[in-house]
């Protein structure tokens, strides 16, 4: 199998980004401006997808790497987000 072309793995990025974006606004969530931008810097390659998560959970304060705190990530932000909108029941 070939590897992708920079305009495809561009176009995959893109399109993982906007997935998490609209991921995001379906459970009433917004990206802010700095998330934004790294998000922009991870399409265009800049970063990696590792360097994106570890920053988006630093900003949060989540500053683990995924999985090396023995806390699922998914459940830990999750719980972050209840603490900061107590209307959140899942």
């Amino acid at each position: 199998m070939n590897a992708p072309t920079p305009a495809e793995e561009r176009a995959r990025r893109r399109n993982a980004v906007e997935d998490a974006e609209h991921s995001g606004r379906m459970e009433g969530l917004s990206v802010d401006e700095a998330t934004g931008a790294d998000a922009v810097d991870y399409i265009d390659g800049r970063i990696d997808a590792h360097e994106l998560v570890d920053r988006t959970r630093a900003r949060y304060g989540l500053t683990a790497p995924a999985g090396e705190d023995g806390a699922s990530p998914a459940s830990e932000a999750d719980g972050r987000m209840r603490q900061q909108d107590p209307r959140r029941t899942r």
